[in-house]
């Protein structure tokens, strides 16, 4: 599995959003047209450029890339010759975006990036498990600890498609095989299989926590930083 990283060039898109825009598909032109907020705006335009980059696309194959929702409605992106590509999964959080690529045919990947602390330990107490709240609170660096937990969550709901239907305090990621396991969680109600596991980077100052998600047990993911989308 690839994963790529990306810190957003809000002036470039700024200075070339009309242009940026056009060389989009028309699906993801509207969603980002329908963005009111600049920064949010150029968030949206920017993942999909840096979709298009990793998969080797021209703008013109881009162009005439069309989009269906599969299970859980998780995006399906199809060419222009109706070949599925690569599955992939997005997050973004404080100017930068992660895109993991799927290596594997029809497996579903999910990655969370996340910057932000939980400095009262407020929301670790209420969403999490009280097995999770205490690695948390006991951790050399529980904010380090939060954005771990957070993001191993929020990698496999993005896995899943399940999203907030799910309640976070029904699963954790055992700490040593990074298996996802049951607090409550059906693994029957997820459209893809019973099995999932989650892997974690982190920056090296720790300013961000990574976590990626997929079904393959000893998966691992290649980290490639992106330097420009405009080179």
């Amino acid at each position: 599995m690839n994963v790529y990283l990306y810190k957003i060039e809000y002036d470039l898109m700024q200075a070339e959003e009309q242009r940026l825009l056009a060389s989009l598909p028309a699906f993801r032109r509207e969603k980002a047209e329908k963005l009111i907020n600049q920064k949010a705006r150029y968030e949206s335009m920017a993942a999909a450029l840096l979709v298009r980059k990793v998969l080797g696309l021209s703008e013109e194959e881009f162009q005439s890339c069309r989009e269906e929702k599969g299970p859980m409605g998780k995006p399906l992106l199809y060419g222009a010759d109706e070949k599925k590509l690569p599955l992939f999964n997005i997050s973004h959080s404080v100017g930068y975006l992660a895109l993991a690529i799927s290596n594997q045919e029809d497996m579903p990947v999910g990655i969370d990036l996340e910057t932000k602390d939980d400095k009262e330990l407020r929301v670790s107490r209420r969403m999490f498990t009280q097995m999770e709240y205490e690695w948390i609170q006991n951790a050399a660096n529980p904010q380090k600890e939060f954005r771990r937990v957070w993001t191993e969550k929020e990698s496999f709901l993005k896995c899943t498609g399940q999203g907030i239907s799910v309640k976070l305090s029904s699963f954790h990621v055992n700490r040593d095989s990074g298996k996802v396991e049951s607090d409550g969680y059906t693994f029957q109600d997820s459209p893809f299989g019973k099995e999932y596991f989650v892997k974690t980077f982190f920056a090296e100052d720790e300013s961000f926590a990574m976590s990626v998600c997929c079904q393959k047990k000893d998966f691992t993911f290649k980290m490639r930083e992106v330097n420009s989308l405009f080179s």
